[in-house]
């Protein structure tokens, strides 16, 4: 009797370990599960995401990118420059390029990035050079002839003196910032020309371009842009 409550008992306790051993692998797989989405194939060969969201995590905002119209739009816009090549502006390095008409194609907005980072960084480059400039000047000094202090300096005796750059050449303050305003606000004048070029191509290219489209890409645009799709 003894021995068969022995053998009882270690059966009691090895079903114990079983046991939580189960909860705990249930456990582990619940807590994969909410923290990874499951992906579930449906009979109509498209794939369903279940996202099950953790408590802890919050959403991240969507980035703010220019969205691209749809194909059937971009495509027609791409047709209608190859029919109509005349009405493209003038080649010009920064109002009319080869990244104006992708973009155009794309998004209906005639502008290239290429441009605007260029100005935008050249503008940023003299500005510095502009400040170290200014800094290197401010810093510079000169040794000059000076009167001589006391009787001395009454019977015209002189000595030498060190005294700042800017004192003994007052020009060169108004000559850096003539130069900190051409060299900073150069770049902001062409960019500002820029986007009035590539507004008035936009609507111009636009005008064109929706007044000699078909009836089917007047419908898919309006199904896009109006979120019927």
């Amino acid at each position: 009797n003894g021995d068969d409550t022995t053998t009882n008992n270690n059966n009691i306790n090895s079903n114990d370990k079983d046991t939580s051993s189960i909860q705990e692998h249930n456990a582990k797989k619940a807590k994969t599960t909410e923290s990874h989405p499951t992906v579930t194939a449906t009979s109509t060969n498209t794939i369903t995401i279940n996202k099950s969201k953790n408590k802890n995590n919050k959403d991240l905002p969507e980035p703010l990118l220019t969205r691209s119209d749809p194909t059937t739009i971009v495509l027609a816009r791409v047709r209608y420059l190859v029919s109509n090549p005349h009405v493209l502006p003038p080649h010009h390095i920064f109002y009319s390029n080869s990244e104006c008409i992708a973009v155009w194609c794309k998004t209906g907005v005639w502008s290239t990035l290429q441009a605007s980072i260029y100005l935008h960084s050249t503008a940023a480059g003299n500005f510095k050079s502009a400040v170290t400039a200014a800094a290197a000047v401010s810093g510079s000094t000169v040794t000059t002839t000076v009167p001589a202090t006391g009787i001395g300096g009454w019977f015209g005796m002189t000595t030498t003196a060190t005294v700042s750059l800017v004192s003994v050449q007052p020009w060169i303050i108004p000559a850096l910032a003539g130069y900190g305003i051409i060299a900073v606000g150069g770049p902001y004048i062409v960019l500002r020309k820029c986007h009035e070029h590539w507004r008035r191509a936009t609507t111009d290219l636009n005008d064109k371009f929706w007044s000699e489209l078909d009836a089917d890409v007047y419908v898919e645009a309006i199904k896009s842009w109006s979120g019927l799709d």
